[in-house]
């Protein structure tokens, strides 16, 4: 990583504090030229910006020169899994990994209603409740 000097080609520039204030926290800008350049307003957009670049790498290494103003609809983008199969500590990591790579926010853990689990995380509280949602600090 190079801070403070100006891209050179190949390079990819990540910048805060985008002019255009209407793509909110979650939106980014994304120059493609000789450098590519991703620039949000908040953390969150450069990530997500970073996710559209490894996109398009993904469909070859070529990318074509544009501008593109991406932002979500939603706020809340999730992947639901019910837990009535049992999913190995693997198979949870690579989803949880792939939940950034499609931009989604939340992964919604469905416990059946019809067993007892007794299961509780210490570190949450409220998590042996029928009904509840945890949210990052």
């Amino acid at each position: 990583m190079v801070t403070g000097t100006s891209p050179q080609a190949g390079d990819i520039s990540l910048a805060l504090g985008a002019a255009d204030s209407t793509i909110g926290e979650e939106g980014y800008l994304l120059t493609l030229a000789d450098h590519i350049t991703i620039s949000a307003q908040a953390d969150a957009g450069v990530f997500y910006g970073t996710r559209s670049v490894l996109q398009m790498l993904k469909q070859g290494l070529t990318i074509q020169a544009g501008t593109a103003r991406d932002w979500p609809d939603f706020s809340e983008r999730a992947l639901m899994l019910s837990m009535e199969t049992y999913y190995s500590l693997p198979f949870l990591e690579r989803h949880i990994k792939d939940l950034a790579y499609l931009k989604l926010t939340t992964c919604i853990f469905i416990f059946p209603t019809t067993r007892s689990f007794g299961w509780k995380a210490a570190a949450i509280p409220k998590s042996s409740r029928r009904s509840f949602t945890a949210k990052p600090k």
